[in-house]
């Protein structure tokens, strides 16, 4: 999670922002072009346009840190909830979104060459038995998207055609 002590200088003003620790991956940029450019400066990306409903300058009151443990989701609000996804680190999470938007980090990826979900054992820099165990929890939420880190989203028609190719991701990788 940004924190609002390391909050880049270059951000447009206003509650939503890109702090220090951004790592240039360009999902911002691809998601949400009308908010998000990278700063040819910094390397990395900024917020450029506060998106409807952020130009307000209450980023003091947003939490900045929330510290995760077990492996039960933890619901923030009726939209967004955190998903704990060990395997690629210790630490990875994944963000659900209304029940459509799955927000992987590293743990998980569409694959455009074979076009199918994918995982990597040599990016895993935990525990593979892990990851795959995270990957079977994810079949119990609902989400039509799949938004990773880095590499390419992918639609599906629905929740039900998402939790197929979940499912066809767990045969193929060792269940």
């Amino acid at each position: 999670m940004a924190r609002l002590s390391a909050r880049l200088d270059e951000n447009a003003p206003g509650a939503f922002f890109v702090d220090d620790s951004c790592i240039d991956c360009d999902a911002c940029r691809q998601i949400a072009p009308e908010t998000f450019v990278r700063s040819r400066r910094l390397r990395q990306s900024i917020v450029a346009a506060q998106p409807d409903g952020g130009d307000r300058d209450d980023a003091a009151a947003l939490p900045v840190e929330h510290r995760v443990t077990g492996r039960d989701p933890i619901v923030l609000d009726e939209e967004l909830t955190i998903v704990p996804v060990p395997g690629h680190t210790r630490g990875s999470i994944a963000l659900s979104y209304r029940d459509k938007f799955l927000f992987t980090g590293d743990h998980l990826w569409w694959d455009e060459v074979d076009e199918r979900l994918d995982m990597g054992r040599e990016v895993c820099w935990y525990s593979w038995s892990d990851q795959i165990r995270s990957l079977e929890r994810l079949r119990d939420l609902r989400f039509e998207w799949v938004l990773p880190g880095h590499g390419r989203r992918i639609r599906a028609r629905s929740a039900e055609a998402m939790r197929t190719l979940l499912e066809e991701t767990i045969v193929r990788l060792g269940r």
